[in-house]
């Protein structure tokens, strides 16, 4: 079953790794690739600290977006 939830700083590596796909699919994003992983996790970090929303999918434990 499909669920959202906020993110957590426990989800960064995984929801890095799903951006880099999404991104390689060239299809729906303008980018060819996740960005560094440092960007990410420091984007993310800010995200969470600030108490902007950042909602992923999960399939169950598996973050799918």
């Amino acid at each position: 079953m499909i669920t959202t939830r906020p993110i957590t700083i426990h989800d960064i590596e995984s929801y890095h790794q799903v951006l880099g796909t999404v991104a390689r699919e060239r299809r729906y994003l303008c980018l060819l690739d996740a960005p560094p992983f440092e960007e990410t996790r420091s984007y993310i970090t800010k995200c969470i600290d600030e108490g902007y929303p950042f909602i992923l999918a999960m399939d169950e434990d598996t973050v799918i977006g």
